[in-house]
């Protein structure tokens, strides 16, 4: 996938075209795990911004035919609401008890939003339900909200809640679910539970600098919510935590999500906060807003 869209980049239709070829066969195999970084939500959402990136003004020039693409994430969003449907209710915590981003529940959530924006298939019928669901987990924390890793742990008498604000497992990642919720659903309490995200992680300082678990990732999370309300107060929170993430991320190894790599993107993202999106994970044309 990065391949493909290194080439888009680069205006290189060809190997773009061989380069999705090549990620659809390697992903076709069958996957146990729902969540966005081990499983099958992963995939749904790489074929998600495959699709957004995709050379249509040039398809027919190059043969390219995304409709393999169309086929084979309907079929992968079919199994994930097929198992999805067996669970209960999240609140319970049986099953699937993860909440967050990377592994729990809001990845499951938003890479079904984002394949349904960026190919118009319909919501699954449940999907309303779960959203609900999740919105009813958060709990009020100073001047936002924030959700249990686990909600299972709310179960367990011998354990406390295990909160984080990062894009991974907290309050961070929840942005980007409630942002695209709105601009999907039109509903204003889903813009508010990310303002009420935003301030969640804004207001905790246990964090290193990278885009996974730190800091830059909370800074691509308001910028998120930036591009979504223009308003100037998440541009001003997220340039500060850029500041944050870059100090914290000198000496740290040379990765996207989990090192000094990452955090360097997000500061040339910072000086055009209109276009930034957070990498391999947000749609690229449908998060754009012009300057």
């Amino acid at each position: 996938m990065v391949q493909a869209l290194i080439s888009q980049a680069m205006g290189d239709l060809i190997s773009q075209k061989k380069a999705i070829e090549q990620f659809i066969e390697s992903s076709s195999g069958d996957y146990d795990n729902l969540d966005l970084i081990l499983g099958q939500s992963g995939v749904l959402l790489s074929y998600a911004i495959l699709l957004d990136s995709a050379p249509y003004q040039s398809a027919s020039l190059y043969n390219f035919d995304c409709t393999q693409i169309f086929k084979l994430g309907n079929e992968r969003m079919n199994v994930i609401w097929r198992k999805i449907d067996t669970y209960p209710s999240i609140r319970l915590g049986i099953d699937f008890s993860l909440l967050g981003m990377a592994h729990g529940w809001a990845g499951l959530l938003y890479a079904t939003l984002c394949w349904h924006v960026a190919t118009d298939a319909p919501l699954p019928l449940a999907f309303h339900q779960r959203v609900v669901e999740l919105a009813n987990c958060a709990e009020t924390h100073g001047r936002g909200i924030r959700w249990r890793r686990d909600i299972a742990d709310s179960h367990r008498r011998s354990r406390r809640g295990d909160y984080v604000a990062s894009w991974c497992n907290g309050s961070a990642g929840m942005i980007y679910l409630w942002t695209m919720a709105h601009q999907v659903l039109g509903n204003q309490e889903y813009l508010e539970l990310a303002i009420l995200s935003a301030w969640d992680a804004i207001d905790s300082t246990d964090m290193g600098g990278d885009l996974c678990c730190g800091a830059g990732g909370v800074s691509y999370a308001l910028l998120n919510l930036y591009r979504h309300t223009q308003d100037q107060t998440w541009l001003d929170q997220a340039k500060l935590l850029g500041e944050r993430a870059a100090q914290a991320s000198l000496g740290s190894p040379l990765s996207l999500y989990k090192g000094g790599v990452g955090v360097a993107l997000l500061a040339v993202d910072l000086q055009h906060p209109m276009q930034a999106i957070m990498p391999l994970f947000e749609l690229e044309s449908k998060s754009l807003v012009s300057p």
